[in-house]
């Protein structure tokens, strides 16, 4: 899944299996009025994909959302993301810890969290407000604790 602004290299691997939205389009909804039909739902993105899933869960009605992979920390060695990822191609793990908060782990005392994932934390923090109709949990064993997604393992 991916909004329309996904860089279009990224898209061309998925050919034929990509979701892409809007999340907010002032024509179509006026089109929407003008024709009686109701305004569409939008989709929460805030700068990460993952931030859409609440959206989507709750707009198909589904009541728990598992997060997989949202460790939001940076190893010791300075890696923010899986090996295989689009980041690791541009050489993106390259993270001073400086720029670095220090907070408490799922299962870790405590871990790094860099700036641009720290907004994603809140990210999550928020949308966990947000949906209340939804249980919210984090199976990330070396993640950051977020605040209304607890840790449970697999």
């Amino acid at each position: 899944m991916a909004s329309y602004i996904v860089n279009p290299e990224v898209a061309k691997l998925f050919d034929g299996r990509t979701f892409t939205w809007v999340g907010s389009n002032p024509l179509a909804w006026y089109m929407q009025e003008k024709l009686g039909l109701p305004r569409s739902s939008q989709v929460i993105e805030q700068g990460t994909i993952s931030a859409c899933l609440p959206s989507l869960a709750d707009l198909w009605g589904c009541k728990k959302v598992c997060l997989v992979g949202q460790d939001l920390a940076v190893r010791p060695d300075g890696q923010t993301h899986t090996k295989d990822s689009f980041y690791t191609d541009t050489h993106y793990p390259e993270v001073d810890f400086s720029r670095c908060k220090k907070m408490d782990g799922n299962t870790c005392s405590e871990v790094f969290v860099e700036e641009k994932l720290y907004v994603y934390l809140d990210t999550f923090r928020q949308l966990t407000q947000h949906f209340k109709n939804i249980s919210f949990i984090n199976t990330s064993v070396h993640g950051v604790k977020i605040e209304g997604a607890p840790y449970k393992g697999y």
